[in-house]
């Protein structure tokens, strides 16, 4: 298994891509940069992942699953924020997208 890390966002927060055998899993992606898309170009990404859903950790929810078409999961108690982050953004003069709705959630203890 490859880890690779991206520090993203003004907020400088960390998304994760955990590849292995050409498929791989966005966790947080903060943004959807070049950086992030060229990383994950060739791979089959099988799931997106908000570890929880401040605007650091989800601004590029919308740009990743456009491009791979991957299940976006988050923790359901973090849904009104995923559905707010451009009301986030705001309080901080940071444009976000919005995100799309997950397709799933996740909750603690379930194997990733």
């Amino acid at each position: 298994m490859q880890i690779y890390s991206f520090v993203m966002t003004p907020f400088m927060e960390n998304c994760y891509v955990l590849e292995d055998d050409g498929k791989a899993i966005v966790i947080d992606p903060g943004e959807c940069n070049d950086a992030l898309l060229d990383a994950i170009k060739d791979l089959e990404v099988i799931e997106i992942i908000n570890t929880h859903c401040h605007i650091d950790h989800v601004g590029g929810n919308a740009g990743v699953k456009e491009s791979t078409g991957a299940p976006l999961r988050c923790p359901e108690g973090e849904l009104e924020w995923l559905r707010n982050v451009a009301q986030q953004g705001a309080m901080f003069g940071v444009e976000v997208p919005p995100s799309p709705e997950p397709d799933s959630f996740i909750k603690a203890g379930d194997v990733v």
